[in-house]
Order: C-alpha cells, then structure tokens, then sequence
C-alpha cells in the first residue's frame, strides 16, 4: 500500500468510527487518524521490495560485466570473515547450541579457505565451546588479513608458524 493510499485508509476509518460516536471531540479524532497513519507507515515499511529490473536489465542477466564478478578466493575470504564474526559474537554472547553451530560455521568456512590456499589443519583441545571459538578465532587472526591482502604465502606461514608456536 502507498502511503497515499494508507492517507486516505486511515481518514475513511477516522471518519467511520466519528460517525459511530466512538471519537467525541477533535483531539481524539487527531489523535486516532495519527496513530492509524503511524500504524499503515509502519506495515508500509514493512512490506517486501519488489524488483525493479528493468527489461535492458532482465536481457543480460547471463551476461556478466568482469568488474561485478566476484573471485571464488573471496567468496571464500568474505564467508569465513563472516563466520569469524559469528565465533566471536558466539564466544562473547550465545551459550550452549549457539556456539556449537557457530563452531560448526567457522570450521566449515575455514575448509575451503585451507584446501585453496594449503593451509595447515588446526586442532585443538580445550576445555569449553566458548575457549575453542576464541582459539579458533586468534588463529584465523594470524593469516586471515595476509589472504585478504592477496598474500596466500605469507598467510601460509603465518598459520603454520602459529600451529608451531602453540604446539611447543
């Protein structure tokens, strides 16, 4: 609905319920009309988008640009970015299942990131979910910045020389 439409929604039912002696004096019938209108801006936001794709568009919907087109490397970069955030927060906040699926996340974002860029496999022991995300995520930390810096080799090291220094 436009908000237009929602204008004169909530007038219409301002005006009914005036007319069935509901509202007496104007500052209810004020009141009342501002309060429908806050409720149909509300539902109005609330509502999904709809696509605005226009026919030119809709044609070349195959046909990509090479600058929108976005590596597998980062896709895989950005993912475990976005499951490093979620440890943390996971580690920070949630209790019990939150962190055992965020664990579960993290792990199945570092996967392909370690395949791709032959990274050394990472186990740990601990005593607690929440001492494993935290781990997890100080590793990460060693070599994640290097492969979003385009530096697979450094990163590489990075995280070898981490799991070295941590098995000592």
């Amino acid at each position: 609905m436009s908000p237009g439409v929602g204008l004169l929604v909530n007038t219409g039912l301002a005006v009914l319920i005036a007319a069935a002696g509901l509202v007496v004096d104007s500052i209810s019938l004020t009141i009342l009309g501002v309060v429908l209108l806050a409720v149909a801006l509300v539902w109005h936001l609330r509502q999904p988008r709809q696509s605005t794709v226009t026919a030119a568009a809709a044609s070349s919907i195959g046909e990509q640009s090479p600058q929108n087109e976005i590596s597998p490397e980062t896709i895989d970069v950005i993912t475990l970015r976005k499951a490093l955030l979620n440890a943390r927060n996971a580690a920070n906040i949630f209790s019990g299942m939150d962190r055992i699926a965020a664990w579960h996340r993290l792990e199945a974002a570092y996967g392909p990131v370690a395949r791709r860029y032959d990274l050394p496999t990472f186990t740990m022991e601990a005593i607690s979910m929440r001492s494993m995300l935290r781990g997890f995520a100080d590793y990460t930390d060693t070599f994640l910045p290097l492969l979003e810096d385009g530096h697979p080799n450094a990163a590489r090291q990075a995280a070898k020389n981490y799991i070295h220094t941590m098995s000592e």
